[in-house]
Formats: C-alpha cells, structure tokens, sequence
C-alpha cells in the first residue's frame, strides 16, 4: 500500500489540535536571511516560537531579523553563524546555551553535516 503525502493532511500539525509548542519552544534555521529559511522562520514566528534566525553575512541577516519584527514577530533573534567555521559553531551552541538553556528545533539545509558538528560542539563545552 502506498500513501501519498499532502500538505492538507498535515494541517492538524499547524492547529491548536496538535499544537505541541510554545513561546519557550526554541527553533534555530540556518542560512535564514532570505528564500526557504526565512520563510520557515516567519512561519516559526507567526505560530508563536521563539526563533533565531542565522546568516553568515551578518548586514543580511539583520535586515531580514528586523523585517520581520516590523511586521510585528518581535520573538525572532539573530546570530551571525558560519556553519563552515568551528570556532563560530561553537561561539554560536554557547550563545544558544546561555541565552535559552538549548535548542528545540534545528532547521538548516546542510542538516546532517551541520547536526554532527553540532553535536561535537555541544559535547565539548
């Protein structure tokens, strides 16, 4: 038997029925400043999560964290974050860390790579 997925059928998830987060739920999305990631931010935002929105280019990722709080999302943050980079990988897991106790929810489009250097991070510190 095969079932073909639709967004329609995963409306529930995105409802008060199967509503599971909060404003203490923390997402991270990575490369966020434009395209996909902001999108997924604003939505993240739009259902009530604290997001911080991340972008090595730091001028970008401002202007798309300010835009975005100009349309009333003042819970998202930003964080220069070079995910390339161990010593911004860590100096960013120490941020998240302080400021929130850990993550939640971790969106980036170079996940698994991104997941494992995290991890190590994480580990260490």
């Amino acid at each position: 038997m095969q079932y073909d997925a639709h967004l329609d059928d995963l409306t529930w998830v995105f409802d008060d029925r199967g509503r599971w987060w909060s404003g203490d739920t923390v997402a991270v999305v990575t490369g966020a400043n434009k395209g996909i990631g902001l999108a997924v931010v604003k939505r993240f935002a739009e259902l009530g999560l604290t997001v911080v929105l991340t972008a090595r280019d730091e001028e970008r990722g401002k202007k798309a964290t300010e835009k975005l709080r100009e349309e009333g999302l003042g819970n998202v943050r930003f964080f220069a974050l070079d995910v390339s980079k161990a010593a911004s990988i860590k100096t960013f897991v120490s941020w998240v860390e302080t400021t929130f106790g850990g993550l939640d929810i971790l969106v980036s489009k170079s996940l698994t790579s991104l997941f494992h250097k995290f991890q190590k991070v994480w580990y260490e510190t």
